[in-house]
């Protein structure tokens, strides 16, 4: 029996409203050859009924209190056996031939150690919002980026396990950026790469654990860019960041979640009556905030107006 080379980590927190789409993207792959790790993470609504559900050896369910994302993927790289990591959200959705074209490529390149790709983004009823091309496609691109960049998306990259565990696994105090952080240690550990095809769907919603990085108060994106740029964390970084994202409630997450929509269908695939569609509901939970204001006047502009501030936003 061939050994099982890939470990599928999906960490789940109430997941329920998306979990089986994701898992069943994952089954269904061309490469079959897995072990599937899904770590409930204090879950409760319905989202181990749904695991339980599954007749399927591969998955290995892993159920703990919740302790947070990045806690919840350390206890599944403890108990993944696999040489290769493909990272999965529980929202996310997996094309068919992910794992077996990034494991190829890893195969065939043992020198990388994270391989991502571009990726397609949805809705939560999965109406198509725009592709993701990556701006960094080769290592040395990735290089020049990474502190500033997070050039990979999450749920696309297939990883070394002992690379990650090299540098110390996903850190806990780097909060809503835990991925960025561990690509910023592992860089230097050998070469990385982003596929230049699409082999994931990410599920913008309201319900996720992050939510737009300019909605975060300003002590927190002054810390974070400062510990990307240094690699580390003190304790009065930790205490800044968890700080700041404790004082993100529901109502912020949804209010960001529109304006997030709002932004990608003004600058990234332009439909202003969409654009304008999630002001409005921006607006109606929180009126005449400055932030959705500035939106709204955005999208009065003409096309290409928007075009070039987008470009200017880039630079």
């Amino acid at each position: 029996m061939e050994p099982i080379n890939v470990t599928v980590l999906m960490p789940v927190y109430n997941g329920e409203k998306f979990l089986r789409e994701s898992i069943d993207s994952i089954l269904n792959q061309t490469f079959s050859n897995f072990e599937f790790v899904i770590v409930n993470d204090g879950s409760t609504d319905n989202t181990v009924d749904i695991i339980n559900s599954y007749r399927d050896a591969r998955i290995k369910l892993i159920n703990q209190k919740n302790g947070g994302v990045s806690n919840a993927l350390n206890t599944g790289l403890k108990h993944a056996t696999g040489k290769y990591i493909a990272r999965m959200d529980a929202d996310d959705i997996s094309h068919p031939e992910r794992i077996e074209k990034q494991y190829k490529f890893i195969q065939n390149n043992p020198e990388y150690v994270i391989v991502g790709s571009d990726a397609n983004y949805i809705t939560e009823e999965k109406e198509f919002i725009f592709r993701y091309t990556s701006p960094a496609y080769n290592h040395q691109e990735i290089v020049q980026l990474i502190p500033t960049y997070c050039t990979f998306i999450h749920s696309s990259v297939l990883v070394k396990r002992d690379t990650i565990l090299e540098v110390g696994g996903y850190s806990e105090d780097a909060v809503a950026f835990e991925d960025h952080f561990l690509w910023k240690k592992m860089i230097d550990k050998g070469l990385t790469c982003n596929l230049k095809e699409v082999l994931v769907d990410v599920r913008l919603n309201s319900g996720s654990v992050t939510i737009d990085f300019n909605d975060y108060d300003k002590k927190y994106l002054e810390t974070k860019e400062k510990v990307l740029k240094t690699g580390e964390i003190t304790e009065e970084d930790a205490f800044i960041l968890k700080n700041s994202y404790d004082m993100v409630d529901e109502e912020l997450k949804a209010i960001s979640y529109y304006r997030l929509l709002a932004k990608k269908y003004l600058w990234s695939n332009y439909n202003l009556k969409k654009a304008r569609e999630n002001i409005k509901l921006a607006n109606q939970i929180a009126p005449y905030q400055k932030k959705t204001i500035f939106l709204f006047l955005i999208s009065l502009l003409p096309k290409n107006i928007i075009s070039f501030i987008y470009s200017l936003k880039k630079k």
